[in-house]
């Protein structure tokens, strides 16, 4: 998880947004196939915001072992004025189950500041496991393990979709919910407090939000005591609109850009 730098952390981090109770399995109401969603990054050091880079979220159907699965793909890069600074190309991709949303392919090539990781993982929750093939500059020979996780557990980015089918008029502000999420042969216990709604200016004005704290990974990221603010449409498309949060160093800002192919009309703009 340390290696992991904001341009994509900042945004993936962020996603997990409200959690589960007593079932992991949510049939989906509130994405589609050929949704796409674009963020733009900004780093502020000092007293300037400077532009770092865009992430990109696409929904695809594909086939996977001969069965229709949803297809989810992130992709992250820098702009060309930041590479010289740190220079990202990352891509994500998880294959999830179309009827439980439940992953069961999640992989991880990206290359940060000239660090390559490439992570294949399987899920296998009949057998309560994850088998993972890393292969990077932390391993250059390859290397496969096999790691316990429980029926909750996602991987960093089918969390996203699956979550977002939460009915969140059943959190009141304070709640605090339990994510499991399983990223580089770790499983990280997480959660997220529900802070209430607020309206949030956007590219595209004003707009309903219900607002979130997640808890983070204390790092070579983000300080042990760093809070994350992500700002979620509060409507049924409940897509996030804003991320905000402090770095070791400096801080950073994820806010939406462009999207396309929601399933519903943008019905939390004002």
């Amino acid at each position: 998880m340390k290696k992991i730098i904001p341009i994509v952390a900042i945004v993936l981090l962020g996603l997990p947004l409200l959690a589960f109770k007593n079932t992991c399995e949510l049939p989906n109401h509130t994405f589609t196939v050929g949704e796409k969603l674009t963020y733009k990054v900004s780093y502020n050091w000092g007293f300037m915001w400077i532009g770092a880079g865009e992430v990109d979220f696409t929904v695809k159907q594909s086939t996977l072992n001969g069965k229709p699965v949803y297809n989810y793909s992130v992709y992250g890069s820098t702009y060309k004025s930041y590479d010289w600074f740190y220079k990202v190309r990352d891509k994500y991709e998880s294959y999830v189950d179309m009827k439980t949303l439940k992953p069961i392919r999640f992989v991880r090539d990206t290359d940060e500041g000239g660090y390559i990781t490439y992570n294949d993982n399987y899920f296998d929750y009949e057998k309560g496991r994850a088998t993972s093939y890393r292969k990077g500059n932390a391993h250059k020979n390859g290397k496969r393990d096999t790691m316990d996780i429980n029926p909750c557990t996602f991987d960093i980015l089918s969390i996203l979709y699956h979550l977002r089918n939460v009915d969140a008029s059943k959190y009141k502000k304070g709640d605090y919910i339990p994510v499991s999420v399983f990223l580089d042969e770790e499983v990280y216990n997480l959660g997220v407090e529900f802070m209430g709604r607020e309206v949030v200016k956007t590219e595209y004005g004003k707009m309903r939000c219900i607002k979130l704290c997640p808890k983070l990974v204390a790092g070579d990221v983000f300080s042990e005591d760093a809070k994350m603010y992500v700002y979620v449409t509060d409507d049924a498309n409940k897509i996030p609109v804003l991320i905000e949060s402090p770095l070791v160093v400096g801080s950073i800002k994820a806010y939406i850009q462009d999207y396309k192919g929601l399933k519903y009309p943008m019905s939390a703009k004002l």
